[in-house]
């Protein structure tokens, strides 16, 4: 375990919802600017026109979003599926297990539910926990926001398509006139399936920074544009960094991002499947 740095500030929500009913503490005028609240409408914030059409996208999730992210976990099904392959001979049975193998449940057999054994370093527990620090400077462009997003959600679905669950945090890493302040979010429990439209707007959509998490800051004084992205610390998951530069990556850049988040929870692809994954995408 790893010793806790000097956070200045923390909270934490057990839920988008949440955060959300704490943001309605938000007024015009505070110290902490306004930001969340203006009517401006452009690529930086998503196109969302007003703090209330971010919250809307929350409650309905974000189809468009989803469908990217699905294209590209389908350019990986290749591999994942050779993965999946390779570890059938580590593959038990019994009543309950990581998944249904339909062919046992329609003979009747009663232990009908596969599970298998992922080998890794000391991250391979059946539950990964992810911490993804949603902070960004304000030059770093929306699509940039959705690319890195998008790798993290792909590498969610191969990680629980292997067996195991994640537990999935936004994180929210500022430094502020020389405090550091965290913000914890949980947005998926281990024990619930992705949604996909939820997750790829709070993930993927500039808005859920540059409105919502925006608006947090604001009640607590922290104005954004007097704070820089800092990090966010945990002991016990797989942290993915803030952004302070950086350029909409290409397909190949995606996807050694999924496989490098697949790498820290243990899932290993075979060198040969690497190869053809990446030349494929250029």
């Amino acid at each position: 375990m790893s010793k806790a740095p000097k956070i200045d500030e923390r909270h934490e929500f057990e839920s988008l919802a949440e955060l959300l009913k704490d943001n309605l503490r938000w007024k015009p005028g505070t110290s902490g600017g306004d930001a969340s609240h203006d009517n401006c409408s452009n690529e930086w914030n998503g196109r969302t026109g007003s703090y209330e059409a971010a919250v809307e996208l929350t409650r309905k999730g974000w189809k468009e979003g989803a469908s990217r992210v699905d294209a590209l976990r389908r350019e990986l099904d290749t591999a994942v599926q050779t993965l999946v392959a390779s570890k059938a001979a580590d593959m038990t049975y019994d009543v309950d297990g990581d998944f249904v193998d339909l062919g046992r449940l329609i003979t009747g057999d009663p232990e009908c539910c596969g599970s298998w054994q992922i080998q890794g370093d000391d991250r391979s527990e059946k539950v990964v926990k992810i911490v993804a620090n949603i902070c960004v400077s304000a030059a770093v462009r929306a699509e940039t926001i959705f690319a890195r997003g998008a790798a993290c959600l792909a590498a969610v679905d191969i990680i629980e398509s292997l067996g195991r669950r994640v537990e999935l945090w936004v994180g929210l890493g500022v430094n502020h006139a020389g405090r550091r302040i965290e913000t914890h979010v949980l947005v998926k429990q281990a024990s619930q399936p992705a949604e996909l439209d939820r997750l790829a707007y709070v993930l993927c959509h500039a808005s859920m920074l540059r409105r919502i998490a925006f608006a947090h800051m604001e009640i607590n004084n922290h104005n954004p544009s007097c704070s820089y992205p800092g990090p966010v610390w945990s002991d016990d998951a797989i942290v993915l960094p803030e952004l302070k530069t950086g350029s909409p990556p290409g397909r190949s850049e995606n996807i050694r991002q999924v496989i490098k988040i697949c790498e820290l929870a243990g899932i290993i692809f075979a060198e040969d499947d690497l190869k053809s994954l990446v030349s494929n995408a250029l």
